[in-house]
């Protein structure tokens, strides 16, 4: 099946914790599907209002409106991506660690390197989940991780260098 133009690639993930890995359990995209429930909920019984209908929701329009909610919050590209990131799978970074109860399932070994890994980061290992720590493109990257290891100067020269698959977030939806 696997083909120049198809091409699969296989996660395990494990059946707790799902929403620190699994993109659509993520508690941003979550929290955008209730609001725009909310909002096309409202929508609704407004439009009944106005015309004089009973402003309940009847059991077949539930249908309707959570579709619209779905396609204004799990649909939209922009909030995929942001949930791919921060679920740690593009980029790859083992983000679900960042979640103390995880980690301590993990082996002594692998428990060390997160450890280390996320004090370099200067994010030290709290009660927080990955979902509310900050995401990438909210960070100061001279500040914390990576750029701070490495300085400014550093960061800039190789920002004109990166990427050179040209395959990024994006172009995986």
């Amino acid at each position: 099946m696997a083909t120049a133009r198809k091409r699969f690639e296989i996660c395990f993930g494990v059946p707790y914790g799902t929403s620190e890995w699994q993109i659509h359990d993520n508690k941003a995209m979550n929290g955008q599907f209730k609001g725009q429930l909310y909002n096309e909920k409202s929508e609704l019984v407004t439009k009944k209002r106005a015309a004089g209908l009973d402003g309940e929701v009847d059991k077949l329009e539930i249908v309707v409106v959570v579709g619209k909610a779905s396609q204004n919050s799990f649909a939209v590209k922009g909030y995929a991506q942001s949930a791919t990131a921060a679920c740690g799978w593009y980029p790859p970074t083992m983000a679900p660690l960042d979640n103390p109860e995880i980690l301590q399932t993990a082996p002594e070994h692998v428990r060390q390197a997160r450890a280390q890994i996320l004090s370099q980061r200067n994010t030290p290992l709290s009660s927080s989940t990955s979902n509310a720590l900050t995401q990438p493109s909210e960070r100061n990257i001279f500040e914390q991780g990576s750029g701070l290891m490495a300085g400014t100067e550093a960061v800039v020269n190789a920002a004109g260098s990166m990427n050179y698959t040209g395959t990024s977030v994006a172009s995986l939806f």
